[in-house]
């Protein structure tokens, strides 16, 4: 990375390279001080005439010259001249002697062999200087102009104990070069409103910004979509045995909702985690019921598909409970299915209860395993005989570096028949009841010709008290879930009115920065009147997000979804350069200035966008702006540059005054 920073004396231009070679580990060249260098050799050869101080640098470029490996010191035949580069004497005379084309060329010639021998050493420059960003380094990664007024470059010279008539400076160099004003992809900084810290900082973004630095290549990310060797394991058995605390004691988190209700978990859950050296997607499963009921009917269903594709399967009873007709026939149907089981007598807390998992040799499984899910007793050795008796492993999607995308919106929506329809089986339990969804499912899903890792959530309604227990717990995961996210589609019932509860999931998805797209579900079932009041209550929508129309149960512009979401994920990683920026808050201060204030108007005086993933941008300005003008700056901001689907912020940095 080659950095090239211009400007006329007292912009910073020193220290703030010397900060840039400091963090980035940087080569750093002071084009200045090797001018004075050659100006002072010149004063010692007493070199008066033209031709004299050409032939006095050509003889300290010889072999007489030589910079400190972090360029701070000068040496001119092994002597620091550091400090005396900056007397008095030579300030006066510095712009006569680099005046001379000849001598401009000799040290041109220097700073570009200096710069190359960087770059073979693959170790990269700042460089700061007359001519840095055109005549030296014109291809250099990043290019700045540093600029000040003259009062403030004046004090700051004179606190460097320098003194110096910079106006007479200017004058006399600005014969040679233009470095008042930038070159065509030159990016011009104002520093006289800002300190040291917050030009470096705002340097630093530009450059993380343009990704010009480089991770080494054992810490970069693996390619998303890759597959690698994992074992399925499912944990079953009947309601409140303890699968979900088994399940999040193997996995080391608090994925799976436990509660002393039964039939708290519905969906299959899955979690990734190791065990000696072993890639092991846990499964937890809804407990095993016969009872009547759709909702019982359909987590059965997930839980056969379960047994179905795993590769071993943990079977739990309880040690303080005798053997039941339902643990039977789950004992039976895992010896039909052909499928490795492990049995697991949970709640053995002490060697005392322990004693009581024979009962468990009844079922036919072999030898029982007592283990406390609670306190980890024994759980050890259950996978050890889980790992044995497992198949072969599956090949099983990464889901690093996919982009994860979670369907949200208020209970029965939708959002599990959406999560269906877009993987193309029943991997969510569906039922006209509302809050049929707790726990949070996540799948690696091929949507369009783009992967995703789609995770499905609980009905987000009011927050509820910590005393409702599953509700509670849902509504936390489903929050998790927006936050781990990258994007949200937020599903809409177009066939109710739009609710405070509907704009305050958007609004949540908003405050998290997360991409974001509106679907209207459920447009098949609206009748004429329905699907007018929700296009009128789009007005209440934010603008800047795509709405679609759709059906998930039957698949109507399905196909719609995926090129929507996409937009928003590009959105929202979306940079736009400083000199672009500023070209633009520049054009729009003009034709829309801001309303007075006080008898004072309120000015933009530099604007960088800080961040990405969400966009953030920082406005310098001389007095607070007000909430509507900033308002329609966005609007106009997204006219020029997009960033449909995605959310946008505005930072105010207020100039602070001088004392």
């Amino acid at each position: 990375m080659i950095i090239a920073i211009d400007g006329p004396a007292g912009v910073g231009k020193s220290t703030i390279s010397q900060m840039l070679s400091k963090k980035y580990a940087l080569a750093y060249l002071n084009t200045g001080s090797v001018y004075r260098a050659a100006c002072l050799y010149s004063i010692e050869k007493g070199a008066e005439s033209r031709q004299e101080k050409i032939e006095s640098a050509l003889s300290l470029f010889d072999g007489k010259l030589s910079l400190s490996k972090d360029g701070k010191e000068i040496f001119i035949d092994g002597r620091d001249v550091s400090s005396r580069i900056r007397q008095k004497e030579i300030s006066e005379k510095i712009s006569d002697f680099s005046s001379i084309k000849e001598i401009r060329d000799l040290l041109n010639h220097f700073f570009r062999r200096q710069i190359a021998e960087a770059q073979k050493e693959h170790i990269g420059m700042v460089l700061e200087g007359r001519d840095a960003t055109t005549v030296i380094a014109p291809k250099a990664d990043l290019r700045l102009l540093l600029t000040a007024s003259k009062a403030v470059r004046k004090e700051r010279r004179r606190n460097e104990g320098i003194e110096d008539d910079v106006a007479s400076r200017d004058a006399a160099d600005l014969l040679t070069s233009d470095f008042l004003s930038p070159a065509p992809g030159v990016i011009e900084i104002d520093t006289t409103h800002m300190d040291i810290d917050q030009v470096f900082s705002l340097i630093c973004s530009m450059i993380e910004r343009e990704n010009l630095v480089e991770e080494p290549e054992e810490e970069k990310k693996e390619e998303a979509g890759q597959k690698e060797e994992a074992l399925n394991i499912a944990i079953v058995g009947r309601p409140n045995v303890g699968k979900s605390t088994l399940a999040n004691r193997i996995a080391g988190s608090r994925r799976s909702i436990i509660s002393d209700l039964p039939n708290a978990t519905r969906d299959r859950v899955v979690q990734k985690t190791e065990w000696r050296g072993k890639k092991i997607d846990i499964v937890d499963t809804a407990g095993w019921n016969n009872g009547p009921g759709e909702i019982a009917e359909k987590t059965l269903e997930q839980t056969r598909m379960a047994v179905q594709q795993a590769d071993a399967v943990i079977f739990v009873i309880d040690i303080n409970s005798p053997l039941t007709t339902l643990d039977r026939q789950i004992a039976s149907m895992l010896r039909r299915s052909g499928t490795p089981a492990v049995l697991a007598v949970n709640k053995a807390d002490t060697s005392v209860l322990e004693a009581g998992a024979g009962e468990g040799w009844k079922l036919g499984l072999g030898e029982p395993v007592p283990i406390s899910s609670l306190h980890g007793r024994g759980i050890g050795d259950l996978l050890d005989l889980a790992l044995q008796k497992a198949k072969g492993g599956k090949r099983r999607e990464k889901d690093e570096g996919l982009s994860k995308v979670a369907i949200i919106g208020k209970p029965n929506v939708g959002k599990s028949t959406l999560l269906n329809r877009l993987l193309g089986e029943k991997r969510s339990v569906v039922s006209g009841e509302a809050g049929t969804t707790r726990d949070s499912v996540d799948e690696v899903a091929n949507v369009g010709n783009h992967r995703w890792l789609l995770i499905d959530t609980a009905g987000i309604s009011r927050r509820p008290n910590m005393a409702e227990g599953l509700d509670y717990y849902s509504f936390i995961r489903s929050q998790n879930a927006i936050d781990r996210s990258d994007a949200c589609m937020v599903v809409l019932d177009s066939t109710r009115p739009l609710s405070k509860q509907d704009l305050k999931v958007i609004n949540r998805v908003q405050e998290a920065g997360k991409g974001l797209v509106i679907l209207l579900n459920k447009w098949d079932e609206a009748d004429r009147e329905e699907k007018e009041l929700a296009k009128a209550e789009e007005e209440g929508l934010p603008y800047w997000a795509q709405k679609i129309n759709i059906s998930a149960l039957t698949g109507w512009h399905i196909s719609k979804i995926a090129p929507a979401v996409e937009e928003a994920l590009s959105s929202r990683q979306k940079r736009v350069s400083t000199h672009q920026l500023n070209q633009f808050v520049s054009s729009f201060q003009i034709s829309h200035p801001h309303p007075l204030r006080s008898g004072k108007q309120p000015r933009i005086l530099f604007a960088v966008q800080a961040s990405s993933v969400p966009p953030q941008f920082i406005l310098f300005v001389s007095f607070p702006m007000d909430a509507s003008y900033l308002r329609h700056l966005e609007k106009q901001l997204r006219i020029q540059f997009g960033f449909e689907g995605s959310p946008i912020s505005f930072k105010q940095k207020i100039r602070e005054k001088k004392a």
